[in-house]
């Protein structure tokens, strides 16, 4: 989904209609009601069978990571991880992950450097994927050890294709190989009792279970950080809202919320129709893939006016809030965590002081989904 052009065919479907049915691909579902609808409506619409994610889910995580997909199953799981995210744990997260590295950043700000936040936020993210594998990293060699991390979770999301309704054997084999790679990390981690590993475990999980739910994690949790994170600084930046969020901190919420109703760094979500239904006027048939595109619901302009305007007191209705997070049962088991490290990185930013971009920034580009780099200093007085 990294591809520009990708991103420009879904700005395409946004402006011809609400539902719309592209031969080889399936039925896109554009308009904000229609995709809540959709998305809540857990008898009609699956996450199993072909064309759907849960496809993906099985190859690679195998078929107790499919049962977890949808159904009674799905939802005992939940129950059970229901209180993985607690105020503690996140203070755990605080101190032992963001906690070093945010300051080193925010030391290398101060003495005038220019950091490149886009391998930041990379290092970072392998930091907190070795906090939830419960994996301590060879004294030393730290930071080659998140980079490797990292790069495990951005092959691993690189086998999903929207084009593809089932991986090739070849396919399948190396994305799972991938996954085997992760997973074979946890199972030597020492698993300290502060790591995700040890509270899923606590929670009763097997293995397999445990394997599922990191799985679920790093696809579209962890990751979606990584590609957000430096493109939410860009756009306050270059929109000179950083200045505004510092002297109004209690707008912080309203900006998150904001930049990720833009930028929507999961822009898509796929379901399979278990039996044909109307949908607010809409018919879907059985069998039919559906690929609800998050990206352009957040930019329907009925829910959200003036949609591609970014602004950081936008009050978000209940019909679009956090739509991009998915709806009911489905809703992102992540969205705690992501959050909470979205705001303390910006919480870190704004404590170094006002802030420039180095060199040329794209972010009022709200098609292109992630930036290999944005250098940022303390701005020259």
């Amino acid at each position: 989904m990294s591809h520009p052009i990708v991103f420009v065919l879904i700005e395409m479907l946004r402006r011809i209609g609400a539902v719309v049915r592209v031969p080889g691909l399936g039925v896109f579902v554009n308009d904000a009601l229609v995709a809540r609808a959709v998305l809540a409506d857990e008898e009609d619409f699956s996450k199993s069978g072909p064309g759907s994610a849960g496809v993906f889910y099985e190859q690679v995580m195998g078929r107790r990571a499919f049962l977890n997909m949808d159904g009674a199953e799905h939802l005992a799981l939940r129950k059970r991880i229901g209180d993985l995210f607690t105020p503690a744990y996140l203070k755990v997260v605080a101190h032992d992950v963001l906690a070093p590295s945010l300051g080193e950043l925010e030391r290398r700000l101060d003495a005038g450097e220019t950091v490149d936040l886009v391998p930041f936020i990379h290092l970072l993210t392998g930091r907190m994927m070795c906090h939830e594998l419960g994996f301590s990293p060879p004294a030393g060699h730290e930071d080659r050890t998140y980079h490797e991390l990292y790069g495990l979770g951005e092959r691993l999301i690189s086998s999903l294709k929207l084009t593809s309704r089932r991986l090739a054997p070849a396919e399948a084999d190396r994305a799972r190989q991938t996954f085997d790679e992760l997973m074979g990390i946890a199972r030597r981690g020492t698993s300290p009792e502060n790591s995700m590993v040890a509270r899923l475990r606590s929670a009763e999980l097997d293995t397999n279970e445990v394997e599922a739910v990191l799985g679920s994690l790093f696809l579209v949790g962890t990751q979606t950080v990584s590609t957000a994170l430096p493109r939410i600084v860009a756009l306050l930046l270059d929109t000179h809202q950083m200045g505004r969020l510092r002297e109004e901190p209690q707008l912080m919420q309203q900006a998150i919320d904001e930049a990720l109703r833009l930028i929507v760094p999961s822009p898509l979500t796929l379901r399979r129709v278990s039996k044909s239904v109307v949908l607010a006027g809409h018919r879907f048939h059985e069998g039919e893939r559906v690929i609800v595109l998050m990206y352009n619901a957040a930019k329907d302009h009925h829910v959200f006016p003036s949609p591609l305007f970014f602004d950081i007191e936008r009050h978000h209705p209940p019909a679009g809030r956090h739509i991009w997070f998915g709806v009911g049962q489905h809703f992102c088991l992540g969205f705690s965590l992501a959050q909470f490290e979205i705001r303390w990185v910006l919480e870190a930013l704004l404590r170094a002081g006002e802030l420039e971009i180095v060199g040329r920034s794209a972010a009022r580009n709200v098609l292109l989904p992630a930036y290999r780099s944005l250098r940022v200093r303390r701005k020259v007085a």
